[in-house]
């Protein structure tokens, strides 16, 4: 590409941002109202996976609800396989899920994305609430996997375009909010339901027995949540970009003036919105045409690549923090610190990250992402690191007081609300030009279900191996480099349009394509923009 054509898009790059694109809109309810509605996708996605807790030791149980083995019987390494395989599989199936989620919102719309999401949802709840058998009952969560690796990309998506960009990290911020309401719900309904001594038959240890919640409730109240949500699709409306991008420009600025309040200026913004795409060999800038789809190749040109590595790489970092850990090794905590009910403690801690998380969405439009992202990674190195010390002064014989270690709990867990939880799927969905958003976001949810199924598969090698304050100095190790890497390469990005971020992105000195400089178009606000290597 020559310099003066080269030149001349930087011009007319920063005449745009300058002038400020549109004032900013005002209706905050609107898009609150159907944020709220898609992120009933991301309860189901935390209700599923929470749901082995109170659940499995119900299918170790009797005739009418067992499914697996008991775990002390004469198989028991067999029912122990087939128990953790019952609740690893929806891993799997996530990364299955989000593998098609990026294809089917660019084909068919993202509306269309959160309805599919439910459909193998209900299929699996309905399927596990019914069946007995251990293959079924695999197979069924297996499905439900599928619904949660859809719903982990495209809700996300989803709320990042419809949302205005004063609020954007707010509303995208309620994924991770309900994530952990769905968690903490399934904890609850499980706690609340009826328990009973369940007794085995052909054990090893006759009349031997434990306490199980009713778990074919627990399917049926998910098949009905996942109801909810598929008709709960079909209210909310088309997501602007999207129909921009396939040419449905008026319908757009309806909804648009629907959103974001009758004053927002739809002309600008669907200007501003004509996809540019380089070519990653001389940076030629072609409009993308409309209903043109993102290639594979297109996420490696140099005006994506900086939002690949950070949305790819805040993903691994959120699931090789050590949150699994934390949460595994708490009956013990627990028990240490002199709490017989470990249940309840658990349900407590569920409590506690509801409400950090809680704290994260008011906290993400004032604080920003950038700041929020390195003081989590600070908070939980803390005290991760000072856990492990704690484990090892522990295994040499010196007593140390059980409520530091509840304490040190309960600050690493909010330290991940307010950060390492929200944060990379907020990033996932507002980094990525409009164009490669879907396909970008398919690709990094399916890389934090991998990490998720290599943090939990290695977990117990890797406690064996290196124990259990090792393991914690390993993650300790993880957020430290996690928190380097993070304040090298990512700007912040609140309160900026689509547009702005990829101006911020492309400046970065270390990779890709060196954009036009801009500073945020909010009329009240000078200050120019702060890049990373500015500072």
């Amino acid at each position: 590409m020559s310099e003066s054509k080269q030149a001349g898009y930087q011009n007319v790059a920063k005449d745009e941002l300058e002038s400020g694109m549109v004032a900013q809109g005002d209706n905050f309810w609107t898009p609150f109202f159907y944020s709220v509605l898609a992120a009933f996708g991301a309860f189901m996605f935390g209700y599923t996976l929470g749901f082995t807790s109170p659940a499995l030791p119900a299918m170790y149980g009797d005739n009418s609800q067992n499914i697996f083995t008991p775990q002390n019987c004469i198989d028991s390494s067999v029912s122990s396989d087939m128990g953790s395989l019952f609740s690893a599989v929806v891993n799997l199936g996530a990364v299955g899920g989000s593998i098609i989620a990026g294809p089917i919102a660019d084909t068919f719309g993202r509306r269309v994305a959160l309805a599919t999401c439910a459909i193998p949802l209900i299929i699996g709840w309905v399927w596990l609430a019914v069946t007995r058998e251990v293959g079924e009952a695999i197979v069924a969560r297996a499905i439900s996997g599928i619904g949660v690796g859809i719903a982990s990309m495209v809700v996300p998506t989803y709320i990042t375009e419809i949302s205005p960009d004063a609020y954007r990290g707010a509303l995208v911020a309620l994924n991770q909010l309900f994530i952990t309401i769905g968690i903490f719900g399934v904890y609850l309904i499980g706690f609340a339901l009826p328990h009973e001594d369940t007794t085995y038959d052909g054990c090893s240890d006759a009349n031997t027995s434990t306490v199980g919640t009713s778990w074919p409730i627990l399917a049926w109240v998910g098949a009905g949540l996942s109801g909810f949500l598929l008709l709960a699709a079909f209210i909310m409306p088309e997501s602007p970009p999207y129909l921009i991008r396939i040419g449905e420009q008026a319908k757009a600025a309806g909804i648009m003036k629907r959103l974001w309040g009758a004053n927002y200026n739809t002309d600008k913004y669907i200007r501003m919105s004509q996809d540019f795409k380089r070519d990653s060999e001389d940076h030629e800038i072609e409009p993308a045409e409309a209903g043109e789809k993102a290639s594979l190749r297109d996420l490696l040109k140099p005006d994506v690549r900086m939002a690949m590595i950070l949305g790819c790489g805040s993903m691994i970092l959120q699931q090789w923090s050590g949150n699994n850990a934390v949460i595994f090794f708490c009956s013990t905590i627990f028990k240490s610190a002199g709490l017989s009910n470990t249940d309840q403690a658990s349900l407590y801690v569920m409590g506690v990250q509801v409400l950090a998380t809680g704290l994260s969405v008011y906290l993400m439009d004032r604080a920003g992402r950038r700041l929020l992202l390195l003081t989590a990674s600070a908070g939980m190195a803390s005290a991760a690191g000072t856990l492990g010390l704690l484990f090892l002064l522990s295994h040499s014989g010196s007593s140390t007081p059980g409520w530091l270690d509840i304490i040190l709990v309960i600050l690493y867990i909010v330290f991940f609300s307010i950060g390492m939880g929200p944060i990379p799927w907020l990033l996932m969905s507002e980094l990525f030009p409009d164009y490669t958003r879907a396909l970008a976001g398919s690709v990094a949810t399916m890389i934090n279900w991998f990490s998720a199924f290599g943090v939990t598969y290695s977990f117990a090698n890797m406690e064996q191996s290196l124990k259990d304050y090792g393991t914690f100095w390993f993650y300790t190790c993880v957020l430290i480099l996690g928190w380097f890497f993070m304040y090298a390469l990512l700007p912040e990005t609140k309160g900026l349009s689509s547009h702005e971020i990829q101006v911020a992105l492309n400046r970065n000195k270390f990779f890709g394509y060196k954009g036009a400089e801009s500073k945020r178009h909010d009329s009240t606000d000078t200050e120019p923009m702060i890049y990373p290597n500015e500072r």
